[in-house]
């Protein structure tokens, strides 16, 4: 989990030296960033909810509305299918 967050903050680092150089990610940096985010995201709360046993699926507890957040970060603004399409079409690509 730990790993997760330090890697997830150094993209964010990433992209805060990016704009204060004048710069933006480009489609396929983005796309693979939100896939990373939101596939990390998801594994987290998915450990989360295994370390609280059967608790983690009760609505008393907050891990429960978590690993639902996570799940819609990889549907919304983009299916990780679609994040994958355009890393791959990136690559394959015309340079």
């Amino acid at each position: 989990m730990q790993v997760a967050q330090t890697n997830i903050q150094n993209t964010v680092f990433r992209l805060i030296e990016l704009a204060g150089w004048g710069l933006e990610m480009d489609l396929t940096e983005a796309s693979a960033t939100k896939l990373y985010c939101a596939g990390a995201a998801m594994e987290v709360a998915l450990e989360a909810v295994q370390l609280f046993g059967g608790n983690g699926y009760m609505a008393e507890y907050q891990v429960e509305q978590l690993c639902r957040d996570a799940k819609v970060l990889q549907i919304y603004g983009g299916t990780d299918e679609i994040q994958i399409s355009q890393i791959a079409r990136s690559l394959l690509g015309p340079k």
